[in-house]
């Protein structure tokens, strides 16, 4: 992967020409906050709410990053349980 492709990843921006990458990092990420939701739901959840934002979005640039919040807040609002990351060790 490029550096331009995985700088987009990471700061949650739609690589060009491959938005299914990112795509299925959101559901990474997203999943990793709701161990106790089943992984289709959480894809499905967050491919709706990436197409809802899609639908209305007049650039696309941060997209992927508006979705990851989004989707926790559906899957909040749907009785899901949030679980936050756990802290990174303090490099040495």
């Amino acid at each position: 992967m490029s550096d331009d492709a995985t700088n987009a990843e990471r700061s949650g921006m739609i690589a060009f020409g491959d938005l299914e990458l990112g795509i299925r990092r959101e559901v990474e990420v997203v999943a990793e906050r709701f161990p106790n939701t089943d992984p289709a739901v959480v894809d499905r959840v967050v491919r709706e709410t990436l197409a809802d934002l899609r639908g209305d979005a007049t650039v696309e640039a941060h997209l992927l990053a508006v979705t990851r919040n989004e989707a926790i807040h559906r899957l909040e609002a749907h009785g899901h349980t949030f679980q936050a990351a756990e802290p990174s060790p303090p490099e040495q």
